[in-house]
């Protein structure tokens, strides 16, 4: 019996609900760890300077990180400053560096999206994951040949 195109759009609009669910309970579990409480600041755009940083050893100026992330400069200055009070980053010659301690936090944000993905896909075997992922990317694909201006629409939220 083939599936209904409504029926695809109900179940894929559960997955994601549930998906966001799991995604939220790891990070709550993570987040009652020492290593992601930033003092109530928003961990999302820390979290992303940590990954730009752990990509380039000779780190980048503040001026390229606002670019790099596509943030205000006050978001990009704040997450700067919570990483710079944790050690997790160093200022050097005008380039923000991530220390010892600032690659480890980049490693456990890595082991952190493992987790999720461990948990929204373990039940999948390799093939099926294969399987899922050649579709995902096929829509994807499609979506993005339309004729639909996704930025615009993303500024709406």
């Amino acid at each position: 019996m083939m599936a209904t195109i409504n029926e695809l759009f109900l179940t894929g609009k559960h997955f994601n609900e549930l998906q966001t669910l799991l995604k939220r309970n790891v990070h709550l579990n993570d987040l009652t760890s020492d290593l992601f409480d930033f003092g109530g600041a928003d961990h999302k755009p820390i979290a992303r300077l940590a990954k730009v940083l752990s990509k380039v050893p000779t780190g980048l100026s503040v001026t390229a990180l606002i670019t790099e992330l596509d943030q205000r400069p006050s978001v990009v200055k704040t997450s700067v400053d919570a990483l710079l009070d944790r050690h997790l980053v160093t200022e050097t010659d005008g380039k923000i560096v991530l220390t010892d301690a600032g690659h480890a936090f980049s490693q456990a944000l890595d082991d952190r999206r493992n987790r999720i993905a461990k948990e929204a896909y373990g039940v999948l075997s390799a093939d099926e994951q294969a399987q899922l992922l050649a579709l995902m990317k096929k829509l994807i694909a499609d979506y993005e040949a339309r004729d639909v201006d996704f930025d615009a629409l993303r500024k709406l939220r």
